[in-house]
């Protein structure tokens, strides 16, 4: 089985300048639990993926809720070809 078969074509994105509630909004929203970050909208450029984990343990534990995402996303990305 390839990745293409599997994947989405066209996943939700947000920008790193979204807010942590925008993005959990987001994935409650599209009942999914990960998002991908893009330069921005137009190009779709990957720069990251955002989690619901990552909001759970770097945002909510911490008692965090209206900082810009990129604040808490990973910044080591693994990418595959389709």
């Amino acid at each position: 089985m390839k990745i293409k078969e599997i994947m989405s074509p066209s996943p939700a994105c947000c920008t790193a300048d979204d807010t942590v509630q925008n993005v959990a909004k987001m994935m409650c929203d599209m009942n999914v639990g990960s998002i991908p970050v893009v330069v921005d909208h137009q190009s779709l450029s990957l720069v990251g993926m955002i989690t619901d984990r990552d909001l759970c343990c770097r945002v909510l534990a911490h008692g965090l809720d209206t900082i810009p995402q990129s604040a808490v996303m990973p910044r080591t990305l693994r990418t595959v070809s389709v």
